[in-house]
C-alpha cells in the first residue's frame, strides 16, 4: 500500500493538487481501470 500512496497520494501533494486528486475519494479527480486476473504477471505469467 506503502508503494501505491508514494506513486499517487505524495506527487499529487507535491504538484499542489492534494486536494482534488491522489487518492480515490468522493469529490476527487480519478480515473480507475479495472483488470480480470493478476496486475502483477506478464501474460507469460512470470512477475513483473
Amino acid at each position: 500500500m506503502g508503494t501505491i500512496r508514494g506513486t499517487t497520494f505524495w506527487p499529487a501533494v507535491m504538484i499542489g493538487v492534494g486536494d482534488r486528486s491522489g487518492t480515490v475519494s468522493a469529490g476527487k479527480y480519478a480515473d480507475i481501470i479495472a483488470v480480470k486476473g493478476g496486475v502483477l504477471y506478464k501474460e507469460n505469467g512470470m512477475p513483473v
